[in-house]
């Protein structure tokens, strides 16, 4: 499973796939999946978004499935909403960067 969400005062699924309409990715590679959203927010001191990065590899049916990973970024309105996000997941011996951009407008 390869899902990507974002979240303030409304959420977005940015990018999701399962086991059975997969993403391959080989070791070394980028993937680009380049999708864009707007999501609602409250732009005042307290409030935050949150990124979310969850992934599995898929192994196919005599290896199981691992999860790489299920992180979730939390943006502080007070460190600015304009600026790059990673989240690093390092399960299964992995290590997968996930890159976020935020935008307002």
């Amino acid at each position: 499973m390869f899902a990507l969400h974002a979240a303030g005062t409304s959420a977005q699924t940015l990018f999701s796939k399962d086991s059975d309409n997969y993403v391959e990715v080989k070791a070394g590679q980028q993937f680009n999946a380049s999708v864009e959203t707007v999501i609602s927010v409250s732009p005042q001191p307290g409030q935050a978004i949150n990124l979310r990065a969850n992934l599995t590899d898929e192994d196919g049916f005599l290896n199981g499935d691992d999860s790489l990973g299920d992180e979730t970024l939390t943006i502080p309105f007070e460190t600015g909403w304009r600026k790059d996000a990673t989240v690093t997941l390092t399960g299964s011996g992995a290590r997968v960067r996930v890159n976020f951009t935020l935008t307002p407008i």
